[in-house]
């Protein structure tokens, strides 16, 4: 999926990315706490996004388009498709309950890669 000029480009910045996350999604995220920490169950390494950041940022690059649509069809055919949760039909029953941080903060998260573009 990714070209290794792209691998090396992603992990020279993956601290980047990830504090423009943390800045831009983390605080707006249900399992954010008060205390400013991911109370997420597995902590912060069990989130979809930082899991997946790295072919969230290569959709970004690759979609432009003014609707998020592309970007979410792009997210379902790279990402989702090789959850564990998603389902052989393309359902996910953690999708359909909103309870899928990915699809919940899309757009937060594209425009925290924007920002950093």
């Amino acid at each position: 999926m990714f070209d290794p000029k792209f691998d090396r480009e992603f992990e020279a910045n993956r601290a980047l990315y990830e504090a423009a996350i943390r800045k831009q999604v983390c605080e707006h995220c249900i399992d954010f706490g008060e205390d400013r920490t991911c109370h997420k169950p597995g902590g912060v390494e069990q989130c979809a996004v930082i899991k997946n950041l790295k072919e969230i940022v290569a959709i970004a690059r690759a979609v432009h388009a003014n609707q998020v649509s592309p970007y979410v069809q792009q997210l379902r055919e790279k990402v989702c498709s090789h959850c564990a949760n998603s389902k052989l039909d393309g359902s996910c029953a953690i999708r359909e309950a909103v309870e899928c941080c990915l699809d919940r903060y899309l757009p937060l998260v594209l425009q925290a890669i924007e920002d950093l573009e």
